[in-house]
């Protein structure tokens, strides 16, 4: 748990990918009001539903041994959670392997990536839980929760807060005023053409690309974040991991 609250409401996360995973993870049980177990494919979800209660349950469309769908059609034809809330995480651009989900028996739709913490006022919406609604996850708990170069940055790329791995990496340090992403993980210290972050300021939605960088071919996701500097401007949570 990322807080010392009792959560009220268990939740299921089911995906392969370990970094939306856990972003999603991370920004539930930061709430406050939910506890979290994670399953990185279907066949674990369902060993996870036979042991355990549930009050809801977030799942992938695509995972390695079945699809979302067929998961979540599984699902509803257990009396035990015949009615339990579940949101289907799809791609944004979706192909026909989306056919049927309109039926499948989801709750809500979501398009990723997406913002984490909109992951929570759905479910919030679901569940009903919106008891603790003034605890929220802290920037803290999150960069903590991964191995790879890990900050908080504002849309002119500079780093207010990062992991450990990030300041081990590039030499930096958190005292350190005027820390740019591009200055720091790339060699030339220019921002690449197909920044992702560049991409998540214009848009104002996630995005993710592979992006080569001093610490090797990355795969980079940017989330915007709904909290903001002190003179209003908009903050971005990027994310690290080798590409595989």
């Amino acid at each position: 748990m990322l807080n010392d609250h009792t959560p009220t409401h268990r939740v299921l996360i089911v995906d392969d990918e370990y970094v939306p995973r856990s972003l999603e993870s991370f920004a539930l049980e930061g709430t406050g009001r939910y506890y979290v177990v994670e399953a990185s494919n279907a066949t674990d979800a369902l060993t996870a539903l036979s042991g355990q209660e549930f009050d809801a349950a977030v799942i992938d469309m695509s995972m390695p041994d079945m699809t979302g769908i067929e998961l979540i059609r599984m699902i509803r034809r257990s009396l035990e959670y015949g009615d339990v809330p579940i949101v289907l995480v799809m791609p944004r651009e979706s192909d026909g392997d989306s056919e049927g989900v309109e039926t499948c028996g989801a709750d809500e739709i979501i398009a990723k990536p997406f913002d984490p913490w909109d992951l929570a006022r759905v479910l919030d919406t679901l569940t009903g839980a919106l008891t603790n609604s003034d605890h929220v996850l802290s920037v803290d708990a999150v960069l903590r929760g991964f191995p790879y170069p890990t900050m908080i940055l504002d849309a002119s790329h500079h780093v207010l807060v990062a992991n450990g791995s990030f300041y081990e990496g590039t030499g930096t340090g958190i005292d350190e005023c005027y820390v740019t992403c591009n200055h720091e993980m790339h060699d030339d210290g220019e921002v690449p053409s197909h920044c992702p972050l560049n991409e998540a300021v214009r848009t104002g939605q996630s995005a993710e690309r592979l992006v080569e960088t001093r610490f090797g071919r990355m795969r980079v996701s940017v989330y915007p974040l709904s909290i903001t500097t002190g003179s209003g401007e908009r903050l971005f949570l990027h994310v690290t991991q080798p590409a595989s």
